[in-house]
């Protein structure tokens, strides 16, 4: 069953469909890790738990530093701010790679799915405005979800612990 959230964010398009086949509907969309901590900051996620999904990006928004690691899942990191019940679930290394080592492991071929087979290919189709509705990348996605990797799994159980 998928659930509306408004207190849980994605930077990229890409993150986002990810979460919708994790079964949370309608993430709110931001524009880059940085907007994910501006959006962080507004007074209607004072009270609430507020959950951002990043890339580990080479650069990241100073507030980061405030968050601490509290779990981790082979490359993927769950933090906290430490005042707040602000969360940070960073995806290692970007989105494209985390998913082509997970599909890789699991043997599930991107071109299967009518998607580029180089990784630069890849990237591009991830960071177009309609790749949250790719079929192609849905059907990818979901194909690698039912395998149960480990990653995705926790992912998805983060989300659903700290769901208020």
């Amino acid at each position: 069953m998928a659930i509306d959230i408004d207190n849980l964010l994605t930077e990229c398009f890409a993150d986002t469909a990810l979460i919708e086949i994790l079964g949370f509907r309608n993430p709110y969309h931001v524009h880059g890790n940085s907007e994910v901590f501006v959006n962080r900051k507004h007074p209607k996620y004072k009270n609430r738990t507020f959950i951002g999904v990043i890339d580990d990006d080479k650069r990241k928004d100073k507030d980061f530093e405030k968050f601490e690691e509290i779990e981790s899942e082979g490359k993927t990191k769950l933090f906290k701010h430490p005042d707040c019940r602000h969360y940070i679930i960073l995806i290692s290394p970007a989105f494209e790679g985390w998913i082509d080592d997970i599909a890789d492991r699991l043997g599930i071929e991107r071109p299967k799915y009518k998607l580029q087979a180089k990784l630069d290919g890849f990237k591009k189709e991830c960071k177009k405005p309609n790749a949250r509705e790719n079929p192609n990348l849905r059907n990818y996605l979901n194909a690698i979800r039912q395998k149960k990797p480990a990653e995705m799994e926790q992912v998805r159980k983060w989300i659903e612990k700290l769901l208020p």
